[in-house]
């Protein structure tokens, strides 16, 4: 599982990168997802329009990642980010969390939360 997962969080990152995240996350959020960022707390049309509408990424690294079961077809995924954005230099640096669903075989993407790290976190 924690292979598994943290695979497919890294598949979610790199949707960003290459224009391909429209179909990619409209099969893998859950009708419910929400994500939580310090100043707002989005439903799941508004994550697509918000990842849709964004710079992309040219480049991502995930570290320290840990996956916790939450019992039955559900996981926690921590794990802290380093990106860059197209034309960019300055890193955009996080610890996230996500928490994915089984739901009809497969891990879907119910919840992530993003707290932004200083510049040398």
């Amino acid at each position: 599982m924690t292979h598994e997962l943290v695979a497919l969080e890294r598949r979610c990152w790199s949707a960003l990168t290459t224009g391909d995240a429209g179909d990619f996350y409209e099969r893998v959020l859950t009708d419910t997802m929400m994500m939580v960022l310090p100043s707002m707390v989005l439903d799941r049309s508004e994550v697509l329009e918000s990842w849709l509408a964004a710079t992309p990424w040219r480049d991502f690294q995930l570290d320290d990642t840990t996956v916790v079961s939450l019992g039955n077809g559900a996981a926690l995924l921590t794990y802290r980010v380093t990106a860059y954005r197209e034309r960019e230099v300055v890193a955009y640096r996080a610890q996230c969390t996500s928490v994915y669903r089984r739901v009809t075989g497969r891990w879907r993407l119910a919840f992530q939360q993003q707290t932004p790290l200083g510049t040398n976190s």
